[in-house]
Order: C-alpha cells, then structure tokens, then sequence
C-alpha cells in the first residue's frame, strides 16, 4: 500500500486559473513519481495570516496517520522567517510530517 501524501499550496487572487491547475499537476505527479497515494491538496487563500488551509492539513495529518506533506515551494507556508520555522515544526513535531518541496525534490 502506498503512503499518502497531501499537497499545500498558497492562492493569490492575481494568479491566473491556469497557473493553480499547472501547480496542482505537479503535485500530483511528485506524489505519482514517488510511489505515493496522493490524498488531497488543501488551497490557502487571502487573508494568509488565518491559516485555515494550513490548520485543516494539521488536522488531517492527525485524522488519517499520513505523514508526507508537498508543497511548490516553503514560500507557499509563508514569507516570514519565524512563522515558516513554526509551521515547519508543527508539521515535523506535531504530526512527525516529511515536508517535500517541487523547488527542492529531495528535502523533507
């Protein structure tokens, strides 16, 4: 049985349709490449500081046991500094998350 994997990304109101889909792709297939069973993607959207998104992939990590995590790239979490290093923690601490990046194939 293959391991799921749930993707993350950040939707601005300015980026065109097309651009969410390719990116939605590209999970897809990061999770099809890595002989994972790709779950769900969980879209932020503005305002970024509420975090929904984000809280319900905590969530369901929790729910379903899974513990892999891809997302285009760690800007997709956040711009600031020490709020990426709190969300990155509670992913690894919280729920023992692997956090893979399609900017940077073998993190996590």
């Amino acid at each position: 049985m293959k391991p799921l994997i749930y993707g993350y990304i950040r939707v601005s109101d300015s980026e065109p349709d097309q651009v969410t889909r390719r990116t939605e792709l590209q999970l897809r297939a990061f999770a099809d490449d890595g002989g994972y069973s790709f779950a769900e993607i969980f879209h932020e959207f503005e305002p970024h500081w509420q975090r929904r998104a984000f809280e319900a992939l905590i969530g369901k990590l929790k729910e379903t046991d899974a513990r892999y995590v891809v997302l285009p790239s760690l800007d997709h979490l956040t711009h600031h500094r020490l709020l990426l290093a709190h969300m990155l923690a509670r992913l690894e601490c919280e729920v023992g998350a692997h956090v893979f990046e399609l900017a940077h194939p073998r993190s996590g």
